[in-house]
């Protein structure tokens, strides 16, 4: 089953550069930054290659610099590939998404927004994509005003509409 990238919170800022200090929280550079992401090829499609960073176990030592941000036991935030901002990023539900009481969440539950809503997990699943969004937003602000001197609104929202399929 694939995993759609729809389920996948997005924070940005409408700028026309990348994150200079960010970085140091991800201990990756600017250069790095512009590579392509590992795995991605014209035979594997984007969702795929989210998928398989989902499943990591250890993506802070398998993604590429300028990949790879932050992580914790429930999700995997990384530069998004085709930012639209200065500061573009997807926090993404890692597979298998452990749960509080045991088991993991069926992969078939995170296909989509859709496929979320109908779990009995999807509370557990947006609260975990919630307080990592929310960290990442706190880095961002950070960096904001260490750069520029002040902060500005940041949008954090999902890809509602799967464009990676």
């Amino acid at each position: 089953m694939l995993f759609r990238p729809i389920v996948l919170p997005i924070l940005h800022h409408h700028k026309s550069a990348l994150p200079t200090a960010l970085t140091r929280y991800a201990h990756t550079s600017l250069k790095a930054r512009f590579l392509p992401w590992p795995g991605n090829s014209a035979r594997m499609s984007w969702d795929r290659v989210l998928q398989n960073y989902a499943a990591l176990p250890n993506p802070e030592k398998s993604l590429q610099n300028g990949v790879y941000l932050t992580s914790d036991d429930h999700t995997l935030t990384i530069f998004d590939g085709y930012e639209k901002a200065k500061y573009h990023f997807l926090v993404l539900p890692r597979e298998p998404f452990k749960l509080a009481a045991g088991g993991t969440v069926p992969k078939r539950d995170l296909d989509s927004l859709t496929t979320l809503f109908k779990s009995p997990h999807t509370k557990e699943v947006l609260e975990a994509l919630k307080v990592a969004g929310e960290k990442v937003k706190a880095m961002i602000e950070d960096e904001m005003v260490k750069d520029e001197g002040f902060k500005w609104d940041i949008q954090v929202g999902f890809h509602a509409v799967e464009s990676m399929k």
